[in-house]
């Protein structure tokens, strides 16, 4: 397995890694867990992306790094604005869902 190879499975890693992020705050079980877990979610795709990116470029040793952070990095930017507004929705769902059964009057 050349450099090449490895860069290329990071870049594809890379790519199809920020579409999980918006569905994570619909495993929130209160409105406040899914603001929480979206704030999480964009401190990874803010903090982790370039982390990763480094790594992947300076391990594989390869020119191709300045070309792929221009075709990756305005998916993980498009999916820092959407996960907040996946988390809006998530939220106002579930607001709207009671967290119990409703109490029963006793005659």
């Amino acid at each position: 397995m050349t450099p090449l190879d490895v860069f290329g499975g990071v870049m594809y890693l890379l790519f199809f890694a920020p579409f999980l992020f918006p569905l994570a705050p619909w495993f929130a079980k209160r409105p406040r867990g899914a603001w929480l877990v979206c704030c999480a979610a964009v401190s990874v795709l803010v903090l982790l992306f370039p982390a990763m990116f480094w790594w992947g470029c300076d391990w594989s040793n390869c020119g191709q790094g300045a070309v792929a952070i221009f075709i990756v990095a305005p998916v993980w930017l498009l999916f820092a604005v959407i996960t907040p507004l996946s988390a809006c929705a998530a939220a106002r769902k579930l607001a709207r869902t009671p967290t119990s059964d409703p109490p029963r009057s006793v005659p």
